[in-house]
């Protein structure tokens, strides 16, 4: 069984993975070569080099009509256009910062993305791809060129039945890649939160691991995501640690930084229309008869107190001690209280007649 252009065709993509990586590490563009042949990634050049691989493998699977050799065969040879995750999103930021070699970047990147993702669907051979993927049909197709799409799907649901019994699971278990994990993570309010969010994935997780044909499906995606339940501890470690960090931030600031209390209202809408006085009075008669106190029972200072209704009502009251003292030095001393005690009798006055007249 020939392997040879399956594993040029892989040699060549990683070449170009190599040509865009040194170009982006501003190294000097550099003739690359295969075998002795240098390559220029060119459209056509990515083509051939595919198309050369499709003829072995279509004598391959008429070789052995085998679909699980088939799997095997792309998986080892293709190995890394496997094992690649696509570019970062980010990617032509970093290219224009970088500023070198722009066009020959852009190009390559854009030749690259392009062929692999017009190809994926024979690169994605795992056991759990969706009912989309591609690859066993191009297998039957291979085998059977003489029947229908209809067929062709009949003798896939037949030929796969646990591959699409899987498939099937697929979503339910999805869940448990890192990616996933974070991106739950994003939307939590709080350290705490996304701690037990993991835990409970983990606990999931472990306990779907001691069914056999869950633990199947699970081991499946793993190889393509990774280490879930080892992610899942270093996640837990490190959440810790800023929980740690946070707690302690948070006691530093209730030491140093002690409540005021009362706070300072929001800009008030409200408008004091009578004088700086008259609220002073109001104030120090509210506060000397301690009618309010702070809820946690500490004291609650004259100056505290103020301060909070001159907040208010947007108020500077300047010399407030100057203006004290002159209003404890008048005749009468409380005149602002005396008429609010005579609005109050006027109420209950004015309450009393209405009832009058209503009897």
């Amino acid at each position: 069984m020939n392997t040879e252009k399956a594993k040029l065709l892989n040699l060549y993509f990683v070449t170009s993975l190599q040509a865009f990586n040194d170009a982006l590490l501003q190294k000097p563009i550099t003739n690359y070569k295969i075998d002795g042949r240098e390559v220029n990634f060119r459209n056509v050049e990515f083509e051939n080099y595919f198309c050369d691989f499709s003829e072995e493998l279509e004598a391959f699977i008429k070789q052995t009509k085998s679909y699980e050799l088939t799997v095997d065969y792309i998986s080892s040879c293709l190995i890394d256009f496997k094992s690649w995750k696509g570019f970062p999103k980010e990617q032509n930021k970093v290219i224009f910062t970088n500023g070198y070699e722009i066009d020959y970047l852009l190009n390559l990147k854009d030749k690259i993305d392009f062929f692999y993702n017009s190809h994926s669907n024979i690169f994605h051979t795992g056991r759990l791809e969706d009912e989309y993927n591609q690859l066993s049909d191009y297998y039957l197709q291979i085998l059977n060129p003489e029947k229908s799409c209809e067929d062709i799907q009949k003798m896939k649901k037949q030929m796969l039945p646990q591959v699409y019994k899987d498939a099937l699971e697929v979503n339910r278990f999805l869940r448990f890649t890192l990616d996933n994990l974070r991106n739950a993570c994003l939307e939590m309010p709080d350290t705490v939160s996304k701690l037990n969010y993991i835990n409970d994935q983990l606990y999931d997780y472990k306990q779907m691991s001691l069914e056999p044909q869950k633990k199947s499906v699970l081991k499946q995606i793993n190889i393509f995501t990774g280490d879930f339940e080892k992610e899942c501890c270093f996640e837990i470690e490190r959440l810790t640690k800023k929980l740690e960090l946070e707690l302690k931030a948070a006691a530093i600031s209730k030491v140093d930084i002690p409540e005021a209390m009362p706070k300072k209202p929001l800009p008030s809408t409200l408008l004091w229309k009578a004088n700086d006085t008259d609220l002073l009075e109001l104030v120090v008669a509210l506060h000397k008869d301690n009618i309010i106190e702070r809820k946690d029972k500490k004291e609650l200072t004259r100056k505290e107190l103020i301060e909070y209704f001159s907040g208010l009502f947007d108020l500077q009251i300047k010399d407030v001690e100057g203006k004290l003292t002159r209003a404890t030095n008048r005749n009468d001393k409380t005149p602002f209280l005396d008429k609010l005690k005579l609005a109050f009798e006027n109420y209950g006055q004015e309450k009393e007649e209405k009832q009058r007249k209503r009897k």
